[in-house]
């Protein structure tokens, strides 16, 4: 990936989103990964097929995490699209997996009497 458009994205993600150091670092890896996955080659270049072979590469990782590469994907190539890079964007037909969601822990009966019972201070 030239590390051009690498920069260009992520100060462009700077300005427009005000994103942090960690978010930066963050794309970033997810950016170079995708990188090493094309063999170096410009995400320009890059096909719908690429990308989908290159998420089934990252299987071992959880599903937040993929959505995470998604994302930041997804952002990149809309970055290329508004910049007149690409006229198409091979992340229109991929979709996100679906990820639990935690259920919340609600407090038991006894715990509900122990609140209301409390000094209020």
């Amino acid at each position: 990936m030239t590390m051009t458009i690498v920069d260009a994205f992520l100060a462009d993600k700077e300005v427009t989103r005000g994103i942090s150091g960690n978010t930066r670092q963050s794309y970033y890896t997810v950016l170079r990964d995708f990188s090493a996955f094309l063999h170096g080659a410009d995400p320009i270049q890059a096909e719908p097929d690429d990308v989908r072979r290159y998420l089934s590469s990252q299987d071992k990782l959880n599903p937040h995490t993929i959505t995470h590469h998604i994302s930041v994907l997804r952002e990149l190539f809309k970055f290329l699209q508004r910049e007149g890079r690409i006229r198409h964007n091979p992340m229109d037909r991929i979709e996100s997996p679906k990820c639990w969601k935690t259920v919340p822990r609600f407090l038991s009966e006894n715990e509900v009497y122990q609140l209301l019972e409390a000094p209020v201070v």
